[in-house]
Parts: C-alpha cells; sequence; structure tokens
C-alpha cells in the first residue's frame, strides 16, 4: 500500500514496510523551487527543478524503512513512496501467457 507524506522542512520523508525480500522501492517528491537530492542508498531516476523520483531493491523485509530526499531550504513538500513486489520468473522451458 502506498505511503504518503507533506510537511515543511528541508528532509522530505515517508517510512514503507515490505512483506517481500526483493521488493522494489520507489519515492517521489514534489517541492517548491529546487532540485532536491536522493536519499542515501537510493538511486536516481529523474531529479528536476522542484521533483524528484528515486528507487532501491532490498534484499530482505523492511520495516519502517525511510523513503527520503533532501533539499537545500526549509520548503513545503508532499511526498509519496511504494514496494513493487518482484515478478516470478517464467516456468522452465515455457511461456507465462500466449499471445494469439
Amino acid at each position: 500500500m502506498p505511503k504518503t507524506g507533506s510537511g515543511t522542512s528541508t528532509t522530505p520523508s515517508v517510512s514503507i514496510s515490505t512483506s517481500n525480500a526483493n521488493d522494489f522501492i520507489f519515492g517521489i517528491v514534489g517541492e517548491q523551487n529546487q532540485t532536491p537530492s536522493v536519499g542515501s542508498g537510493y538511486t536516481q531516476i529523474i531529479l528536476v527543478l522542484s521533483e524528484g523520483t528515486e528507487y532501491k531493491i532490498v534484499s530482505s523485509t523492511q520495516s519502517n524503512l525511510a523513503v527520503n530526499f533532501t533539499i537545500t531550504l526549509s520548503r513545503a513538500w508532499v511526498m509519496i513512496a511504494d514496494a513493487v513486489i518482484q515478478a516470478s520468473a517464467p516456468p522452465a522451458g515455457g511461456v507465462l501467457a500466449q499471445v494469439m
């Protein structure tokens, strides 16, 4: 289930928990007139003026994992984060679906 947050600070953040190893965790922040920096351990997807997107793949289940960014000046921000479950591998020698 996605987590959302808002506030006024230099550290936009929400916490997320997972039930699976190898989940894809991502976060998106919108704030006022600055370019955010990604949180420690996260990989940048896109950073532009007033918006940032980051991700990380975790190797174990997570409890209250901080999905966070940093901005230079304290400003109002809104944020959303979510976890996507790793896709299952197709059966050996087979396909998952056939299109006709």
